[in-house]
């Protein structure tokens, strides 16, 4: 009997797969383990305030400084924190953090919104002098779990690239945007996490059925909720993979 004819038996079957899913468990466990710097940002869609192809010769709108803006004008916001265990520091910044809006005209306004520990992280933002469409941002502390919430209003495109740019010694700077959500539309995301969800529950009652209905009835039991643990923990994996869960604080 050949190694696959083996491993199509249910029992076979399943004992290969709980031992793979250990040790991918494993690694995981291990990576969770591992105190490091790990600074997210995130970025909403943009929603239009003003409509430059609409405005009518009687109203206009004027920045701080009384110019008349001529394009459209979106807000957005944005999510920076720390999901890593070890803190960040202003010494940690190897290169200063900013926070770029790639494609917008220029930045009209711009202000924080929330800051789950206000007084341990005190963070800063303020117009970059060389760039009209960046913020440059300072902070005290960045300890494990602590964020904030940016809210910028900005003329140009619907759509821009907002990204935190910089260097932190010993870290990656991540967008928090799962990959799936980055190059596919919402609706098709819906989509395949429904048909994703649906052939994992048909693979497992399939697999279900193969059991030998003269196997011990303990034995089947425990293969039968093997399976479900099983198909359980394959269907988190997957949606952490291509989704992600890794949320913002505020």
């Amino acid at each position: 009997m050949s190694l696959f004819e083996e491993l199509k038996k249910p029992y076979n079957f399943l004992s290969t797969a709980i031992g793979v899913l250990g040790i991918i468990f494993g690694f995981w466990l291990y990576h969770l383990g591992q105190e490091r710097r790990e600074p997210f940002y995130l970025a909403k869609e943009s929603v239009q305030i003003f409509d430059s192809t609409a405005s009518s010769p009687t109203i206009r709108l004027t920045d701080k400084s009384g110019a008349t803006v001529d394009d459209s004008v979106y807000v957005v916001e944005a999510s920076i924190w720390n999901a890593g265990k070890k803190p960040i520091e202003p010494s940690d910044v190897r290169i200063p953090l900013r926070i770029n809006l790639a494609g917008a005209r220029r930045i009209l306004d711009f202000g924080v919104v929330a800051q789950n520990q206000p007084q341990i992280s005190d963070v800063r933002v303020s117009l970059a002098k060389d760039s009209s469409n960046s913020l440059d941002m300072d902070f005290k502390h960045l300890d494990p779990g602590l964020g904030v919430r940016i809210k910028i209003v900005y003329a140009g495109q619907d759509d821009p690239e907002v990204a935190l740019q910089g260097a932190i010694v010993g870290a990656t700077i991540k967008d928090g945007t799962s990959f799936i959500y980055k190059y596919l539309p919402r609706w098709l995301t819906m989509f395949f996490s429904a048909g994703a969800g649906w052939f994992l529950s048909g693979w497992s009652q399939s697999l279900a059925r193969r059991i030998p209905k003269d196997w011990p009835k303990g034995r089947r039991r425990f293969i039968r909720i093997s399976i479900v643990v099983a198909t359980i923990a394959i269907l988190l994996l997957l949606l952490k993979v291509l989704f992600g869960f890794t949320l913002p604080p505020v």
